[in-house]
């Protein structure tokens, strides 16, 4: 039987076609598909007119492939990129917002198709809305290199902005080439990485509506002198957790840093800097494991007691969007917890592996990992289609849910 068996599955996996054999003709015969070929991608990149020279232009192929397949290219003094794609297909082609400041996290993202040609055009318009403004100190001076964030809402059809840049010794930023739509932008707080930059409270300004081609250039942050909250992370049998990540949701529900650097030390404890002194409430995340969020704490100078995180279990959610049909379909996916707040955040360390995972695909994201409790996925779609369910989470690995409009 266990001889029968091998055979069963020897003959399942191979592949096989139906030929007519007609004498004194040679037949070509392919078993299996055809390798995609490679397609050679040419195009100009321009902002507001003029070249975008001097940057970085990343292609990935849909669903957040690993790095080793992403595919790049400079741009020349007019604009010009040129490289080769192994294969045509759906891509995410990222353009820099500015050459040579690489402590900036400055990318606009397209969403495009590459057809199955030898040679193809693309070439990039940047939109032309942007947000300006100016931060200031807590004795009123304009600060400089101090984080400022700009994320924006989902929209069906457009890829989520995250841009993050540093204040100029005058305390502006400016955050151009955005899309219509509706923003969030946060200034303070601790840097994400080794800029040397001041820490100060975080704030943020949400619900800023910007129109194609607008200008909004008076946003103005005057930061308070930073709170901390003492954080304590521990297993289920109380153990310290060394490396565990670990985020600060603001009363308005807003995830205070949505990549977060923040992460316990080797007693498992952290103080979170950069905070107001307001109420926050706290979760922790590793890679397979998620603490239930906190009660509400109240930021102080100088710290507070330790406010202890237990982890356990979590899971990825995995939501495969479908048409009618059934084939895939892109959307925007929004996932919220029991209180209605979003379950976003995602671990600094962990970005490039979230990449490979396809946590960014369009057709079929991943979300967590998510404590146990019960969640509500909802999908939206440039049609005015809608979809939502409800999904109980109990520390499985990973669960996959599917969203198909009407259905």
């Amino acid at each position: 039987a266990g001889e029968e068996m091998r055979m069963e599955e020897l003959f399942a996996s191979m592949d096989s076609a139906v030929v007519e054999i007609r004498g004194g003709e040679t037949t070509h015969v392919v078993i299996g598909e055809p390798e995609p070929s490679a397609v050679r991608v040419l195009g100009r990149v321009e902002n507001a007119g003029a070249p975008h020279a001097g940057v970085p232009v990343r292609f990935m192929p849909e669903g957040g492939a690993s790095f080793d397949r992403w595919v790049f290219a400079l741009t020349d003094a007019e604009g010009n990129y040129e490289l080769e794609l192994p294969a045509p297909g759906v891509y995410d082609v990222g353009v820099k917002l500015f050459p040579n400041r690489p402590a900036d996290q400055s990318q606009i993202t397209f969403h495009r198709e590459i057809p199955a040609v030898d040679r193809y055009r693309l070439d990039l318009a940047l939109p032309d809305a942007a947000i300006a403004g100016r931060v200031d100190g807590p004795d009123g001076a304009p600060a400089e290199l101090v984080r400022v964030t700009l994320i924006g809402e989902p929209e069906p059809d457009t890829p989520v902005a995250f841009v993050e840049l540093f204040t100029d010794a005058d305390g502006r930023f400016e955050f151009p080439s955005l899309r219509a739509g509706r923003y969030t932008v946060a200034a303070g707080g601790s840097p994400l990485t080794a800029n040397g930059g001041p820490t100060f409270a975080r704030t943020s300004r949400s619900g800023i509506e910007l129109q194609e081609g607008e200008r909004l250039d008076d946003l103005h942050f005057r930061l308070d002198p930073p709170s901390s909250v003492l954080l304590e992370v521990i297993d289920a049998a109380g153990a310290p957790v060394a490396g565990a990540t670990v985020f600060a949701r603001d009363a308005s529900g807003a995830v205070v840093d949505v990549i977060s650097p923040h992460a316990t030390g080797a007693d498992g404890r952290y103080e979170y800097p950069g905070l107001s002194a307001e109420d926050y409430t706290f979760f922790a995340r590793t890679w397979e494991s998620a603490s239930a969020e906190s009660a509400p704490v109240t930021a102080e100078r100088g710290g507070t007691a330790p406010v202890r995180l237990t982890l356990q279990p979590a899971t990825r959610l995995r939501v495969q969007l479908l048409a009618g049909a059934g084939e895939p379909l892109a959307g925007g996916v929004v996932v919220t917890d029991a209180d209605g707040h979003e379950a976003a955040g995602y671990v600094l360390a962990d970005i490039m592996r979230i990449l490979d995972a396809g946590a960014f695909s369009r057709t079929s994201p991943l979300f967590g990992p998510l404590a146990p409790g019960t969640y509500r996925v909802e999908r939206f779609g440039a049609d005015g289609s809608t979809a939502s369910l409800t999904v109980a989470l109990d520390g499985e690995p990973e669960v996959e849910v599917v969203l198909r409009p009407g259905f």
